[in-house]
């Protein structure tokens, strides 16, 4: 299969090399002029470039385009797909779907990264392997690549790479919290929470999805749009937190600790 990967930053070099090492033909471009040593790693993978800094690159000869989380709806590239009704991917969908391991998808506006590192840390404390990706950790579809996924995959994901994926696949997913943010790529606030929302659409039947009544209190709108599997909780678990003293670090511990009992079936607290 021919695949346009539109994205050579960090991600699409990723999803190329996933590609490529299963046998698929890649081409990758960007509207941005790479320079000497990008274009020869994507050389080195046997990728061939485009040039997408003066023009829409033809689409015909491609069966799917995996789009970058940096690459917005508004791309001349991703309209052109959408009229020529090529299918498009992220590059999450390479992986995720076909992973038998479990998976943790946590987003919200701030918060993503520290909750993370967290559950990642209680994981490996108790000698459980889990694999940090995403934005905090390295694509995964480089780590399925070089073989290097294991165990629980701890994925924060954002509200780009939810947008633009298809039903991402999850045994806990949880959104921090929310504010307003990247309207200029979403292009209003009711798309951003929408984008947000999909975290919860992949959970498996024993799936447990998290979401705290302050998001709810301050975006009433959403209630509705909850599935069934996603629990509304008020406290913080305080009490088995103490040390941290601020609202947001105790928030994320308590989800942390939540993910892993959830996980695991460990009591860690």
């Amino acid at each position: 299969m021919k695949y346009l990967v539109v994205g050579a930053g960090l991600s699409g070099y990723g999803a190329c090399s996933l590609l490529v090492s299963q046998g698929h033909q890649v081409t990758v471009t960007d509207r941005r002029e790479l320079n000497a040593e990008e274009k020869q790693r994507f050389l080195d993978l046997g990728v061939a470039l485009v040039d997408g800094t003066s023009a829409t690159p033809g689409l015909d000869e491609f069966q799917t385009l995996v789009i970058s989380p940096g690459v917005p709806p508004s791309n001349p590239i991703r309209l052109a797909a959408a009229r020529q009704s090529i299918p498009t991917v992220s590059e999450l969908d390479l992986v995720l779907p076909e992973y038998d391991g479990k998976i943790a998808l946590i987003t919200g506006t701030n918060g993503k990264s520290t909750t993370c590192a967290m559950l990642y840390h209680f994981l490996w404390e108790q000698q459980i392997p889990a694999t940090l990706v995403g934005n905090i950790g390295a694509p995964p579809s480089l780590l399925a690549a070089q073989g290097q996924l294991q165990g629980t995959l701890v994925v924060e994901v954002s509200s780009y790479q939810l947008a633009s994926s298809h039903t991402l696949p999850a045994d806990f997913a949880v959104i921090t919290n929310l504010s307003e943010d990247h309207l200029a790529y979403h292009g209003d606030m009711a798309s951003y929470l929408q984008a947000k929302l999909r975290v919860f659409e992949g959970l498996k039947r024993d799936g447990k999805g998290l979401i705290h009544q302050h998001i709810l209190a301050t975006f009433p709108e959403i209630s509705k749009a909850l599935p069934k599997s996603v629990t509304v909780f008020e406290d913080t678990f305080g009490d088995n937190i103490e040390s941290l003293s601020f609202f947001h670090d105790r928030l994320n511990a308590a989800v942390a600790l939540t993910a892993f009992e959830h996980l695991t079936g460990c009591d860690r607290r």
